[in-house]
């Protein structure tokens, strides 16, 4: 957690909520957000110690290396055309890909 609030504190890592949603089917409140870092450093050190936890890894899996991919990668949205992926989770995807291409729009304009 150290490692983090430093990342924040330097101002090479920041989260933004990219929106909300109810599931029709729980009810359940989702909140999106997207977390963007600018530090080499700090990524391959997530790469080397985060693991997949009960939730999100394969049965008998859990503190698995998690496999980081682009989020433009196509492979996502072959997972979500599989149903490997819950409708929020495709839900935050959409959101966090606008968000980035409207950054990414802005900074042409400048």
């Amino acid at each position: 957690m150290r490692k983090l609030l430093d990342e924040i504190d330097g101002g090479r890592f920041e989260i933004s909520v990219t929106g909300l949603s109810i599931s029709p089917g729980d009810g359940a409140l989702s909140c999106s957000l997207l977390a963007r870092s600018s530090s080499p450093a700090f990524f391959s050190w997530l790469r080397r110690e985060l693991r997949a936890n009960w939730e999100a890894a394969a049965p008998g899996d859990e503190g698995a290396p998690i496999e980081f991919v682009r989020i433009d990668d196509q492979l996502i949205d072959e997972w979500a055309v599989q149903g490997r992926l819950d409708p929020s989770s495709i839900m935050a995807i959409d959101l966090a890909r606008k968000a980035l291409n409207r950054r990414d729009d802005d900074q042409r304009e400048d």
